[in-house]
C-alpha cells in the first residue's frame, strides 16, 4: 500500500499547468467549480496550479492510464486517477487538503470570469441562414426517421 504523502514525495515524469486536465467528457475532478465552467477550461493555464504526472501512459493516443498529484500554490491538494478511453472509463480523486481545493477553485473561477466569455463563446446571427442547421448526420428535420 501507498500513502498520499509517499506519492506527493515522488519525482514526476512531467508536469502541466493546464486546468483542462481536471475535467473530461465523463469525469470531473473539480465539481466544486460548478456547471457553468464545465468543459470550458481548455484555454486556462495558471502557474499557481501544477499537475504532476507520476505516470501518464497512452496505449494508442486514446486509451490512457494516468496517476497524478495536483498542487496549488506549491502545496499538495489531491491525487487524481484516470484510465481507459480519454481517461473516462475510470476516474477517481483523493482530496487531502479541502481548504486548498476550495482556494484553487476560487482562483480558477476568477480566471474563467476574466478569460471565457468573449474568447470561448461563438455566436451566430439568429436571423441569418445557416447551412446545415436542420440537416446533419445523415438526416434532416423534415425527413423520414425510420426505426429498425
Amino acid at each position: 500500500m501507498t500513502t498520499p504523502n509517499e506519492l506527493y514525495a515522488m519525482t514526476p515524469e512531467s508536469t502541466n499547468n493546464g486546468v483542462h486536465i481536471l475535467q473530461g467528457y465523463s469525469y470531473d475532478h473539480v465539481p466544486e467549480l460548478g456547471e457553468n465552467v464545465n468543459g470550458q477550461l481548455y484555454h486556462i493555464e495558471t502557474d499557481r496550479i501544477e499537475i504532476r504526472f507520476l505516470k501518464d501512459w497512452s496505449l494508442d493516443g486514446r486509451r490512457i492510464w494516468r496517476l497524478a498529484t495536483v498542487w496549488f500554490d506549491n502545496k499538495p491538494v489531491m491525487i487524481i486517477q484516470n484510465a481507459g478511453r480519454e481517461g473516462d472509463d475510470h476516474a477517481a480523486r483523493f482530496v487531502t487538503d479541502a481548504n486548498g481545493l476550495k482556494e484553487m477553485c476560487v482562483h480558477v473561477k476568477e480566471l474563467f470570469a476574466q478569460n471565457a466569455p468573449e474568447e470561448l463563446i461563438e455566436t451566430v446571427n439568429p436571423d441569418g441562414d445557416i447551412d446545415g442547421l436542420t440537416e446533419f448526420y445523415g438526416n434532416r428535420l423534415d425527413g423520414y426517421f425510420e426505426k429498425y
